[in-house]
């Protein structure tokens, strides 16, 4: 059943004003555990309670239970409202009751307070409340447990007035008035305990048609139990096939619900209720496949016309009862019609949870009917053939079962399902096949010999045979092959095929290394001297080879899995059939796969002993690749190195080939970076640390989080980098409601080069509410990233590319695939004051002049001089030659210096004025 957090408050639908005085109830706290996140609510009243309500203010529950829904209420909660009432009419005794026991996600905002309170006898009168003290306080009442102590008041529960302080534990009277008795109500009345009535005495199937009928019961529980699969099943044979008629499964049940149409016009699902007894309240859950459902009301019908109210909520729950104790009588009618509103053309529409009672409060069986297809049917078949499947989704009451052979029998049930829900079988039906008159032949339409006529095998058919070309003429073929009957091959073609020397005279066929080439025709080595000698090779290719060497290395060494590689790089001729071999610095555990495990060998390991070999002298070629992989136990040092290799090439000298080592391997931390650098290490055992030294988050928890994630492979990071996240735009006051703004550090992580982690602590305003604001990042902003570089000391912006999520707060995951620091400084590799760690060009870039110094303003004159700008050509003479004499006279004239003056008198006067 759904809970009724969207239901209109049932208590403000059936509570009546008389002249009748109030009852008095008290509401209050006990037992607040502000870790744990829970708290209990008691009510003290002096009259029975039908039903209650109440708001809880300061926190949001989270769920509510316990208490008086152990007596078979109805408790919920929807926001911060909590509804409690019996849908079979119960009520609380009057005295001191434990309500219900609500959690709630810690911590507290403030102040937990109890407001809204209604609550209601059974002839619907609203009590006078009042309320204990909020949670959150010191206790002042001096009837509590704990008087003045600093918490909210604990007051005695039970009907042996038990304090948390007191041994035992709190008991509760039960229906025979005993103290921590046992006794409690069910429908039968006051059962166990010192009542001698065992529980459920009276329940059980009522109902003389159902299987399970005993006349000892007056309460029917609902157990009833019927034959409802398909009825009257036959089956009768025919050729090559059996066909199958069956009848629908009847429905047995006090209430049948179905949904029986829809009106597309007003947008209203008919809802059909069959009842062989009067009813007195109904609820069911309305579903859809349809997206974007909801329902937003119900009327008419029969329940309207009994003078029910019919509230429903968005999520698809309609209630029907009546304020004046009417029902509806026993009949099969429409009994309401409900609102709906959806998205599509093709769905279903269902009905699930349904709970219906006669007049009295007593819970009658009930069949909710299938789904209601809008183009689609509302229950399928499914047929079993001698107790398997045979088929389902069958949506009318036959089926064929063919193709079969003749004279074929079988038997067979069928189910019925509907709403997800398999039916019990059919009776069992049984049919045989039509006999077929006998002629014997071939009947394979594959074989050469397949005769149209034949209707029964007489195992006469022959096939089509492989044929190969038979170019060489030696009996033996070659090449692609053909499927021909006997008579239809070529003439040159042959039944012999795999001719190992299609294109050489070998009779024979003789194959010494049964490597599919013959002898006669295979290449190699053909000189018994030779490392690689060949001797079933009958033409020399000129591949003898007389030395060899190989190198044995370590590959990967993965300290998590503890596993090391072992790599060979054997430039041949000779493979390899056997090796031995050391690796110091661990105890090994076993050893497999690589190409050892790829040729079959048994590898073993004893310590830092290894040994492979090939039970059937297996060679292992030559060339590269992982030669095993082995597991260790434990590290017995730092360092591991290769020694005392033997490898033996292959039969049947079996020689020992040269063995060289790759270096050892020394762990440790490779970076020089990271907290943790060993500067003789030469392979990283993943134990580099880095610890956050700028980028320190002093923002407390606030129970919001964004998990944003630094993924594996990011480039633009350097280990060691701080990677700060920001909101640019936080709320950053605390413990206020000054709602105070600014940019805010929410989450560090330091990079190492694999996957990061972050947890950004986000922001809690419960100012609406009466609490307060904590600081972190707002829901919606962007998130802002910045780097710090350990190995330049400085902060820098940064740019992230997200491969999951949209880089805003609140998103469900967030992933980084890329960061882009924002470095300034100059980029150009030309450049004197080329900054390598800079990516972003800040102008800052000075190039060398002429002198070669960084910066300077010398330049190169005409001359081809590096000078000082302001004697830019200084020696250039006056005739515009490099390094020239020429000079300029009194006469202004530019002149060798031989002619000095030459234009001027001897009066001084310059020659060309005379």
């Amino acid at each position: 059943m759904k809970s009724w957090r969207r239901a209109i408050p049932l208590l403000a639908l059936v509570l009546m004003v008389s002249g009748v005085m109030a009852s008095n109830g008290v509401l209050s706290f006990n037992n607040y555990d502000p870790v744990g996140g829970t708290f209990e609510v008691w009510l003290n009243s002096d009259a029975d309670v039908a039903g209650f309500q109440f708001n809880i203010d300061g926190v949001t529950p989270v769920s509510a239970s316990g208490g008086v829904a152990l007596l078979g209420w109805m408790v919920t909660t929807s926001g911060n409202l909590v509804l409690g009432f019996d849908f079979g009419g119960g009520t609380l005794p009057a005295g001191d009751n434990l309500l219900t026991e609500i959690a709630f996600t810690p911590p507290a905002a403030g102040q937990i307070c109890l407001s809204g309170g209604v609550v209601s006898g059974s002839s619907g009168i609203p009590f006078n409340l009042t309320y204990g003290p909020c949670l959150g306080t010191s206790c002042e009442d001096p009837t509590a447990c704990n008087y003045l102590a600093a918490e909210s008041c604990i007051y005695p529960t039970g009907c042996n007035d038990w304090c948390p302080a007191d041994p035992g534990q709190p008991e509760l009277a039960d229906c025979n008035g005993d103290c921590g008795g046992t006794a409690y109500e069910d429908a039968c009345g006051c059962v166990e305990g010192a009542t001698g009535l065992t529980a459920g005495w009276c329940m059980g199937c009522t109902d003389p048609d159902a299987l399970n009928y005993d006349p000892l019961f007056t309460v029917d529980d609902g157990s009833c139990q019927y034959s409802d699969g398909p009825q009257n099943l036959t089956a009768s044979g025919g050729d090559q096939s059996i066909q199958l008629n069956w009848e629908a499964p009847p429905v047995r049940s006090d209430v049948e619900l179905s949904i029986t149409g829809y009106d597309s016009g007003t947008g209203q699902l008919e809802i059909t209720m069959m009842n062989l007894v009067p009813v007195g309240g109904f609820q069911f859950d309305l579903n859809s496949s349809f997206s974007d459902f909801a329902v937003s009301g119900a009327s008419g019908g029969s329940a309207g016309a009994a003078g029910f109210t019919t509230p429903t909520n968005t999520d698809g729950l309609v209630l029907g009862f009546s304020l004046a104790g009417t029902d509806i009588p026993a009949g099969t009618a429409v009994l309401c019609y409900v609102d709906v509103t959806f998205t599509g053309s093709d769905g279903y529409f269902e009905l699930t949870a349904a709970h219906v009672s006669d007049g009295s409060g007593l819970t009658l069986s009930v069949t909710a009917g299938g789904p209601f297809y809008i183009g689609q049917g509302q229950i399928t078949y499914s047929v079993y053939r001698d107790g398997l499947p045979l088929a389902d989704g069958i949506t009318g009451t036959s089926y064929t079962d063919t193709p079969l052979g003749y004279s074929e029998s079988h038997c067979y049930t069928v189910t019925a399902v509907s709403g997800g829900v398999e039916s019990g079988p059919s009776n069992e039906a049984c049919a045989t096949t039509d006999p077929l008159n006998v002629v014997y032949g071939c009947v394979d339409l594959s074989a050469c010999n397949y005769d149209p006529n034949a209707t029964q095998d007489d195992g006469s058919c022959t096939y089509a045979e492989a044929y190969w070309p038979d170019a060489d003429n030696d009996g033996w073929g070659a090449g692609a092959s053909g499927d021909y009957c006997a008579g239809d091959a070529p003439t040159d073609w042959v039944t012999n095929g795999s001719d190992n020397c299609p294109d050489t005279y070998n009779p024979d066929q003789t194959d010494g290394d049964s490597n599919g080439v013959g002898d006669a025709c295979q290449t190699g080595c053909t000189d018994p001297g030779a490392l690689n000698y060949d001797p079933f090779a009958g033409v020399d290719d000129g591949s003898c080879s007389y030395t060899q060497s190989l190198l044995l290395s370590f590959g990967t060494v993965d300290v998590q899995a503890q596993t090391i590689e072992i790599l060979i790089d054997n430039p041949g001729p000779l493979g390899i059939t056997g090796f031995d071999f050391y690796v110091t610095g661990t105890d090994l555990a076993g050893a497999s796969g690589g190409l050892a495990g790829s040729y079959g060998y048994a590898v073993s390991t004893a310590g830092t002993h290894v040994l492979g070999f090939s039970f059937s002298n297996a060679e292992i070629p030559p060339g590269s690749g992982v030669l095993t992989l082995l597991s260790y136990n434990s590290l017995t040092s730092n360092s591991l190195c290769l020694t005392d290799a033997v490898f033996t090439g292959p039969a049947p000298d079996f020689p020992v080939i040269d063995v060289t080592y790759g270096p050892c391997a020394v762990f440790g931390c490779t970076d020089s970076y990271a907290d943790n650098f060993d500067p003789d290490a030469t392979l990283d055992d993943g134990s580099c640390t880095y610890l956050l030294e700028h980028f320190i988050v002093t923002t407390p928890e606030t129970g919001i989080w964004q998990l944003i994630v630094l993924e594996n492979g990011i480039t633009g990071l350097q280990p060691g980098d701080e990677v700060g996240f920001f909101d640019e735009d936080a709320l950053v006051n605390s413990g206020d409601c000054s709602n105070q703004h600014g940019e805010l550090l929410v989450g560090a992580g330091a990079w190492n080069g694999s996957q990061v982690n972050v947890s950004c602590v986000g922001s809690l305003d419960n100012c609406s509410i009466g609490g307060l604001q904590f600081p972190g990042y707002v829901e919606g902003h962007t998130v802002a990233v910045k780097v710090y570089r350990p190995s330049l000391g400085a902060e820098y912006s940064a740019v992230a590319s997200y491969s999951a999520g949209t880089g805003t707060y609140g998103d469900l995951f967030m992933a980084i695939d890329e960061i882009f620091v924002e470095i300034p400084g100059c980029t150009d590799p030309g450049s004197c004051t080329f900054d390598e760690a800079a990516t972003v060009d800040d102008g800052s870039c000075l190039y060398n002049d002429c002198t070669g110094t960084c910066g300077g303003s010398f330049v190169v004159d005409d001359c081809s001089d590096c000078v000082d700008p302001a004697d830019f050509n200084g020696a250039m003479d006056c005739a515009g030659v490099c390094d020239g004499t020429f000079v300029i006279d009194d006469c202004d004239d530019c002149v060798d210096p031989a002619d000095f003056n030459g234009a001027m008198d001897c009066a001084r006067r310059n020659f060309r004025h005379r």
